[in-house]
């Protein structure tokens, strides 16, 4: 999964399951085989005042004591600020450090806890296959190479090993808050799922993460499928115009088609993120079978249209230029 030899920034919160993956990385890296150049990267939410300053000297710290350098970025939420808002600026803050510091990307400290919790927030919120598929080991996201190596590890291992080792982590008091849904996700929807699994709470993860891993082959079946199609169907018109000939795509199947679309949405600059999965569906219905004028929104500006033999997807521009 990681390359040899590359300059690597690993994101760490100075929690348990991150300052793992900096320990393990650190150890694997003193024999001669990787020789990768590892940098550390945290960012600082500002949420918790004094708390979240010493997260930030703690990450520091541990980052000096294994000879490393660490960067901190400190973000300026608003005090309300949601679980995807601070993800998005989490991440957008991550993407600024690997460029500067010109990495090959970075590492998270994501384990199958959290992909077990991913998946079923997604099922929640109503997601198609590529939802269930959850978290990639590895995934390019805005030309950011992502690296996951510690799905397969849940939560209770990583910290085992940090007792093992004798190495402490900072507790973040906001990860036992109800006002986010992952939260409650882990305090109350998965252990209530666990009185129905013999295995218990490893039993559900386990299954879960198992749903995860056929989903994504699955996906990626779909995928080169759909990308043999778009190569036949899909043209680009300019940069927030595109057509979709619908000849080509009779006979396809609706999850066929909706791939098709995904790329198309990419395109002309949207984001695949806001067409949900019942949109998406709507407009690949749309596309086999609806008459001229058919049009479904598929979320921020952009918009699908049905004009004879072809889909039109466009990128609207509002005024003043904002899309």
């Amino acid at each position: 999964m990681l390359p040899r030899g590359g300059r690597l920034l690993i994101g760490c919160s100075g929690g348990a399951d991150s300052v793992a993956l900096l320990r393990l990385l650190h150890a694997i890296n003193q024999s001669d085989h990787w020789g990768w150049a590892l940098a550390v990267g945290h960012v600082n939410h500002g949420l918790r005042g004094k708390a979240s300053d010493a997260d930030a000297q703690f990450v520091h710290q541990l980052a000096s004591s294994l000879g490393l350098v660490c960067t901190t970025t400190t973000l300026e939420l608003p005090a309300d600020a949601n679980e995807d808002l601070a993800r998005r600026q989490r991440f957008k803050a991550l993407t600024a450090m690997v460029r500067r510091q010109k990495c090959a990307g970075v590492v998270m400290a994501h384990h199958a806890d959290d992909q077990a919790e991913t998946v079923l927030m997604r099922i929640l919120r109503g997601c198609g296959l590529e939802g269930l598929s959850g978290m990639a080991a590895t995934a390019t996201v805005g030309g950011l190479t992502v690296y996951r190596p510690l799905l397969q590890f849940t939560r209770e291992e990583l910290r085992g090993f940090l007792e093992e080792i004798g190495q402490s982590w900072r507790e973040d008091a906001s990860n036992i808050s109800p006002r986010f849904l992952r939260n409650r996700v882990r305090a109350e929807l998965l252990p209530t799922l666990a009185e129905f699994q013999p295995g218990g709470m490893s039993g559900v993860t386990g299954s879960l993460v198992r749903l995860a891993a056929i989903a994504r082959d699955a996906q990626a079946l779909i995928a080169r499928q759909a990308e043999e199609l778009a190569l036949q169907a899909v043209v680009r018109i300019h940069g927030r115009k595109v057509a979709v000939h619908r000849k080509p795509l009779r006979g396809a199947s609706p999850i066929l088609v909706a791939q098709v679309l995904r790329y198309a949405i990419e395109l002309v600059g949207g984001s695949t993120e806001t067409a949900d999965y019942q949109r998406l569906q709507e407009a690949a219905h749309i596309t086999l079978f609806g008459d001229g004028g058919k049009r479904v929104e598929l979320g921020r500006g952009v918009e699908l249209v049905v004009s004879g033999q072809t889909v039109v997807i466009m990128r609207l521009v509002r005024k003043g230029g904002a899309t």
